[in-house]
């Protein structure tokens, strides 16, 4: 005998009472996992969309307004960056208190290998010669140290276009 046989079986033993009680049993619970399931969560994300959109139209309008800013902004000029060049790293290198194990310049592309310096200090550094000299980090090998704040530092930089 098959499930669905067994199930019709059942059914048709039942009183007329019985499958009136078990019809609105089974529609009570249909409804409950319907609100469950589909209703609640639309109600719910609803209400908190419809309180997050106010924030999101503002952060909208100060990103369009930034966007405005910034295509006013005179484009970069080449002339305006520092060049690449020894003298010019070694400084900002002084600036910062950091020390090149290994400094090679060519061609608008930096090699450089740090041991045991500070990675903010490092980070502040990339910082200002990607404003100042126009460099961006190619590739980077940052090996943490025992102490805090405290790492080796191979990196390759270029200048960008």
């Amino acid at each position: 005998m098959t499930i669905a046989t067994s199930i019709v079986k059942a059914w048709q033993v039942r009183n007329q009472r019985e499958k009136q009680g078990l019809t609105l049993a089974a529609a009570v619970l249909i409804s409950w996992l319907g609100w469950v399931l589909l209703v609640n969560p639309a109600l719910r994300g609803r209400a908190h969309w419809q309180r997050e959109l106010p924030t999101m139209q503002n952060e909208l309008s100060q990103m369009r307004s930034l966007l405005k800013d910034i295509g006013k902004l005179p484009p970069p000029s080449k002339e305006a960056s520092l060049p690449v060049s020894r003298q010019t790293l070694e400084s900002s290198l002084t600036e910062k208190g950091l020390r090149a194990e290994n400094l090679e310049i060519a061609d608008g592309h930096v090699k450089a290998r740090f041991i045991d310096i500070s990675f903010s200090s490092f980070a502040e550094l990339l910082q200002q010669w990607q404003i100042a000299s126009q460099l961006v980090v190619e590739e980077v090998t940052v090996t943490a140290r025992d102490r805090i704040d405290r790492v080796d530092v191979s990196v390759s930089l270029k200048r960008a276009l």
